[in-house]
């Protein structure tokens, strides 16, 4: 069976209500959420399946949905990170790497 993919964002357009708006209008009556974010994090992940929660509940006909998990340690996350990054390393010839990511909030760090 087919399946439609929509992309949405949090902050941004196309929307999180356009996207369930895209996927009600084909048809689909289950929904699996694909945060792109690897790791778990409530600032982030969390706020975005929370708000896309209260969007599904707020339609007539509500979706069944469902989450994908972190994937930050997938075997086939962690493979497709290493192959686009190893040419450029390669061409790069540097001697050291700084791998930077966006990080948690202060306040949330304290708080959990």
């Amino acid at each position: 069976a087919a399946a439609q993919v929509e992309l949405a964002m949090r902050y941004g357009e196309p929307s999180l209500a356009r996207g369930l708006e895209r996927l009600r209008e084909g048809g689909c009556d289950r929904v699996a959420l694909f945060p792109l974010y690897p790791q778990y994090a409530s600032s982030s992940t969390g706020s975005t399946v929370e708000a896309a929660f209260a969007l599904a509940g707020a339609l007539w006909n509500t979706p069944a949905l469902q989450v994908v998990p972190a994937f930050y340690d997938h075997p086939a996350f962690l493979d497709a990170f290493a192959a686009v990054g190893r040419p450029v390393l390669a061409a790069a010839r540097a001697e050291r790497v700084l791998f930077s990511f966006h990080g948690l909030p202060e306040r949330q760090v304290q708080k959990s």
